[in-house]
């Protein structure tokens, strides 16, 4: 909702600005409840870069180009994860430097390295088409007809907006409650992989190797199912697919 009052590149690298900082001060926390504050104000903070993301995608592109640019973004979350654990394996020998353990020093290098992506992404991201400086008037007039020509005359405007309707809107709530229990099983996936790893038998830092095949495949598989989902115009396939997969684990 605040996105269409703060200007893009505002709103998305803030957010991984500030998404920086607090990685870097789990790696500062002395206590189990700061290390938990943290993670709070972690997701706090994630939650408005995808729907950030989505929004000013949706803004350069036809409703049926969407989800291979969007796949994309994901794309990236994904690679992080695998970056993450080729990461973690060279940071595991900076145990004790300046008296830290070695996981400390993986989030506060991943959190330099977030607060370093913001920055350029405050430069990078691009305003929405109205008043975004990379484009021409012609430009700017093309994008914009073919848009409409897509979706009618839509506005980014919260105002006049149903709220009470789609709060009580039953729909809305199982939508919520089917994507939340799908991250919930992706995320314990990105977050438990290297532990799982370690169970059968690798090292540790072996364990955030190995998890690195995972991220690849996932990069792959959301290519592909977002560009046949595009070329087939179906979509409900790949979704069962994909739930079906997180069941089995």
């Amino acid at each position: 909702m605040g996105m269409n009052k703060i200007k893009p590149n505002y709103w998305l690298a803030g957010m991984m600005f500030i998404l920086g900082i607090v990685s870097m001060c789990q790696g500062f926390t002395e206590s189990y409840g700061g290390l938990l504050a943290c993670r709070f104000l972690m997701g706090i903070l994630e939650a408005g870069l995808p729907p950030g993301a989505a929004l000013l995608i949706g803004q350069y592109y036809k409703r049926s180009e969407f989800n291979v640019r969007f796949a994309w973004f994901i794309c990236f979350a994904l690679g992080g994860s695998a970056c993450g654990g080729l990461l973690a394996y060279a940071l595991e020998h900076m145990g004790g430097l300046a008296g830290y353990e070695s996981w400390r020093w993986v989030f506060i290098i991943e959190g330099l390295i977030t607060i370093a992506f913001s920055v350029a992404a405050f430069m990078i991201i691009p305003g929405f088409p109205e008043d975004a400086k990379f484009l021409t008037e012609p430009e700017r007039a093309f994008l914009l007809a073919r848009l409409r020509e897509d979706r009618g005359d839509e506005k980014i405007d919260m105002k006049g907006v149903p709220w009470l309707q789609i709060l009580l809107d039953w729909k809305v709530w199982a939508f919520t409650v089917v994507f939340f229990c799908c991250d919930m099983s992706a995320a314990s996936i990105s977050a438990f992989t290297p532990t799982i790893l370690k169970e059968l038998g690798w090292t540790a830092s072996t364990a955030q190797v190995m998890s690195i095949p995972i991220w690849i495949v996932g990069i792959v598989v959301t290519l592909s199912a977002s560009y046949l989902s595009g070329k087939l115009s179906i979509r409900y396939p790949f979704v069962f697919l994909g739930i079906a997969l997180s069941l089995v684990g």
